[in-house]
């Protein structure tokens, strides 16, 4: 049953100041069909009007219309060039390379002047209304993280690309020093430049400024952004810190590729370490029951049940990352010529090794694992 709000419909009489209150008031309640109802009739009106245009370019984003939502955000551009920061944080976020780069720019210039302005009024007594200053400083720092990932990933080979890349980090890290995306973007690059040390140092101070706080607060990253802390982690070799995220992340959504892959990926590296540990190689582990082999079997039948997990998942959600298929693939197939999937799966079974794991409707049986490891998918993946 539709909400009083988002049952309401536009109306002949209705100014745009009206009209946008009621969109507000939809998209408030994630009623952007309705919203959208109101956005076309406040254009009617005033085809030109900025905040009309803005409003309904978001509201198109979320309607999935985003060549609507491009020529509603361009128009915002050329009618008003130097007032309002946000429309070039989403053009940023719609372009690539140099063009995102550019918008993101603009955007950061303009916030940084509204900062500006801001604190002048307030030293001034004036009480124009004005956003949150720590909330603009938030968002300048992720505008400056967005281009440093630019700079990182698309255009590393630009000219001062490094340089650039470092410059927008300190100025992110001066204006929002409790920002944790800032600290996880700066583990990236430490990584990058292969400086381990410094990389480990700032991802635990981005865990540090979010771990302990709830899902509701503001700084507790979304779910795709702890999916890419987990991937640090495990580049890192914190195994530990990863499997306790990647925990919390099954808790609120068990149905994503994501998840079971680096579930996957981290009980395999954790099995690498208990044999190095254990001074065993991975092609020459006793398939005999000790101790010590126990505990690394059971680690690998973690990461096989995981993997196969993904594997089915990706193929019944038509996810299109060939990567981690390819990736997921390569893991199975590595760890069954050392020890055969069954044998690992059925001693797992016999064992009670894998309480923790439940295996649900999504995950393979035992007996279908070539079908996994030697699928035409895998044929296209690593072809």
């Amino acid at each position: 049953m539709a909400s009083e709000t988002g049952s309401q419909q536009p109306a002949a009489n209705y100014t745009v100041g009206d009209l946008l209150e009621r969109i507000q008031a939809n998209i408030d309640t994630l009623h952007y069909d309705v919203a959208y109802q109101f956005c076309q009739k406040a254009q009617s009106l005033e085809p030109d009007n900025v905040a009309v245009l803005e409003v309904t370019a978001t509201v198109a984003l979320e309607l999935g219309l985003f060549e609507e939502a491009l020529t509603m955000l361009q128009r915002c551009v050329q009618l008003s060039p130097e007032d309002g920061y946000s429309k070039y944080m989403y053009l940023g976020q719609m372009f690539t390379g140099m063009d995102a780069v550019r918008y993101f720019e603009k955007g950061v210039t303009l916030m940084s002047r509204e900062l500006e302005e801001s604190g002048h009024n307030q030293h001034n007594g004036v009480s124009e209304e004005r956003p949150d200053p720590a909330a603009l400083k938030s968002q300048l720092a992720t505008a400056l993280c967005s281009m440093a990932e630019i700079y990182l990933t698309d255009c590393c080979f630009e000219p001062q690309a490094e340089a650039n890349c470092e410059q927008y980090l300190t100025q992110a890290t001066g204006m929002a020093p409790e920002n944790p995306e800032v600290y996880q973007l700066l583990a990236s690059v430490r990584l990058s430049q292969q400086r381990t040390s410094e990389a480990k140092d700032a991802l635990l101070k981005s865990l540090a400024l979010w771990q302990n706080k709830g899902v509701t607060d503001p700084d507790y990253p979304s779910y795709d952004v702890r999916i890419g802390t987990t991937k640090l982690l495990l580049e890192l070799g914190l195994f530990d810190e990863a499997l306790r995220i990647l925990g919390e992340l099954q808790k609120e959504d068990d149905q994503t590729v994501d998840l079971w892959y680096l579930y996957g990926w981290t009980y395999y590296c954790m099995a690498e370490d208990q044999a190095e540990v254990e001074g065993s190689q991975l092609n020459s582990v006793s398939t005999d029951a000790q101790p010590d082999g126990d505990r690394y079997r059971q680690t690998l039948a973690d990461s096989v049940e995981c993997l196969q997990t993904a594997v089915n998942l990706y193929r019944q959600l038509d996810y299109d990352d060939e990567g981690i298929l390819s990736h997921a693939q390569e893991l199975l197939q590595t760890i069954d010529q050392r020890i055969p999937l069954q044998t690992l799966l059925q001693d797992a079974k016999n064992d009670d090794l894998t309480e923790d794991f439940t295996m649900d409707p999504t995950q393979a049986d035992t007996d279908d694992w070539e079908d996994i490891v030697n699928s035409d998918d895998n044929d296209m993946a690593m072809g």
